[in-house]
C-alpha cells in the first residue's frame, strides 16, 4: 500500500499532467481522450485521499478536519472559477489548461511539503 499521502500526490500529479497534456493536444481526439482520462482519474480520487490523510493524521479530529477540508475545496473551486473566468474574459482561453496545470504543480509541491512535516 502506498498510503494516503503518496496517493494524494499521485492524484495531484495526474491532474496536472492531464491539464498540461490538454493544453498541448486540444485538436487531437486521442490526445484529448488521454488528457481527460488523466484529469478525471486524479480529480475524482483526490478528495478521498485527502480525507484519508486527514483522518490518519488526527483520528480524534476527523469530523472537524474533513469538514474544514471540504470547505477549503469549495473555496478553491470558487477561486478557480473566478481565475478561469478572468482568463477567458482577457481573451486567453487557450491558456486555461496551462494556468490550471501551473496551479496544480504548486498544490503538488505543498502536498509534498505537508507530507514531509507529517513524518515529524
Amino acid at each position: 500500500a502506498i498510503g494516503p499521502s503518496r496517493a494524494a500526490g499521485v492524484s495531484l500529479a495526474a491532474i496536472a499532467a492531464g491539464l498540461a497534456l490538454f493544453g498541448s493536444v486540444e485538436t487531437s481526439l486521442p490526445g484529448v481522450f488521454a488528457a481527460v482520462t488523466l484529469w478525471g482519474l486524479g480529480t475524482f480520487s483526490t478528495m478521498s485521499m485527502q480525507q484519508a490523510r486527514l483522518a490518519a493524521h488526527a483520528p480524534e479530529l476527523t469530523s472537524a478536519s474533513i469538514a474544514l477540508n471540504t470547505s477549503a475545496i469549495y473555496i478553491g473551486q470558487a477561486a478557480g472559477a473566478t481565475l478561469g473566468g478572468a482568463i477567458i474574459s482577457a481573451g486567453h482561453i487557450l491558456q486555461l489548461a496551462w494556468a490550471g496545470s501551473a496551479i496544480l504543480v504548486v498544490a503538488l509541491a505543498l502536498s509534498l511539503l505537508a507530507r514531509r512535516y507529517e513524518r515529524h
